[in-house]
């Protein structure tokens, strides 16, 4: 069994003794002349904008490319084609781990992409429980997960042994992207008030800057950097101080409502975030924060309870109040749509009304995951709103 954790900014594939097969951000370029993903994708986001995209896990839906990326038309088709880059074996079940934010549409679409790519989904597990099973709760509290583009909260009932994911919270605009984004923006100041110089005003410097800062989310702790950047035959450094990109991290996340939360859970990734525990831990919120060796544990739990038949939705589970021993879960049919809207075939998603299909599909008992021939072709049922 493979357990996918559906994030954007740490696409990551782990095996069932825990073993991290692969992580990578979820970006897309077709700058170097064919379709490339993560770290060789990042290489090209700031010197190629046009040929770069990052937003299709985001989005999660058949929206159109921005720019050149093809063979990829939609964002739909640029999922199926990094799930088939990251290659992983078709004789494994897969379960993915996704947030509470995302729609039974959206996980329909995923369902039908995930086929076409010859990944058996075996069922979704919900990421806020994954985080944090583990962790001593008698009460409820919220868990902080991050990607690439917004923050989740996901507010974690308990009550008599059991938790549920009650609702998820998007903090859009606060995602690893908008961090960076600031960072860039304060260090790209600094340059002009000590230099004179913009690194923002040229893809290569700004792309030279992208790699450093992205490259500061390796550490947990924000730290005082020297930031070089070459323009032609001109290399000019300066240096950047961690209370400087500790002042920006705090006006990125000041926009958000955090009054509510009384016990406040960081997800793995969250954690890692330079400055965000810190940023935390000085607003004197009582805080924990969930172990990256956790996770495998709580992912088999939830998995246990998916029915191999038909793909579900984990979202409530009982445990003992340390964490430790989980009894029963609820599950939440993915396919409870009264049919499909859609049947997806090259990436595409075709209205299943559209008279091309008249003579071959009765739309009323087609439901999300069947597969549909027609005219020689198949297909695979979704649905969209």
């Amino acid at each position: 069994m493979i357990f996918l954790d559906v994030n954007d900014w740490q696409l990551t594939a782990r095996n069932e003794a825990g073993d991290i097969m692969l992580r990578q951000l979820a970006g897309a370029s077709s700058a170097s002349g064919t379709l490339q993903f993560g770290d060789e994708a990042v290489k090209f986001s700031r010197s190629h904008p046009q040929q770069f995209n990052n937003k299709y896990f985001y989005s999660l839906a058949p929206d159109p490319v921005a720019g050149d990326l093809r063979p990829a038309q939609n964002h739909a088709d640029l999922i199926y084609h990094h799930l088939r880059a990251l290659g992983l074996p078709a004789s494994q079940p897969v379960v993915l781990c996704v947030g509470g934010h995302l729609t039974k549409q959206q996980l329909g679409l995923l369902l039908g992409i995930c086929k076409e790519a010859n990944l058996p989904v075996l069922g979704f597990i919900d990421a806020a429980l994954a985080q944090s099973l583990s962790v001593t709760a008698n009460s409820d509290y919220h868990v902080l997960d991050v990607e690439l583009h917004r923050m989740t909260l996901s507010h974690v009932s308990v009550a008599q042994g059991q938790r549920e994911n009650r609702q998820t919270t998007v903090l859009d605009g606060a995602g690893v992207a908008n961090l960076v984004d600031g960072w860039m923006n304060v260090i790209a100041d600094e340059f002009v008030q000590k230099t004179r110089f913009d690194p923002l005003h040229a893809g290569e410097s700004e792309q030279q800057l992208y790699d450093q800062v992205t490259s500061w989310l390796a550490r947990n702790q924000l730290a005082d950097h020297r930031v070089s950047v070459t323009n032609g035959s001109a290399s000019r450094d300066i240096e950047v101080s961690a209370a400087l990109l500790a002042t920006k991290l705090d006006q990125r996340l000041s926009a958000f409502d955090f009054e509510q939360v009384q016990h406040l859970v960081l997800s793995p990734r969250a954690s890692a975030v330079p400055g965000l525990k810190a940023l935390f831990e000085a607003r004197a919120m009582p805080l924990q924060t969930c172990v990256e060796a956790d996770l495998i544990g709580n992912y088999q739990r939830l998995a246990a309870q998916l029915d191999t038949q038909e793909a579900r939705r984990i979202t409530s589970i009982t445990v003992e109040p340390s964490g430790s021993a989980v009894v029963e879960a609820t599950e939440l049919e993915i396919n409870a749509q009264p049919r499909a809207t859609h049947l997806l075939a090259e990436h595409v998603a075709y209205p299943i009304d559209s008279p091309r299909f008249d003579t071959h599909v009765d739309p009323s008992n087609v439901a999300p995951g069947d597969e549909v021939d027609c005219e020689g072709q198949r297909f695979v049922a979704i649905r969209l709103e």
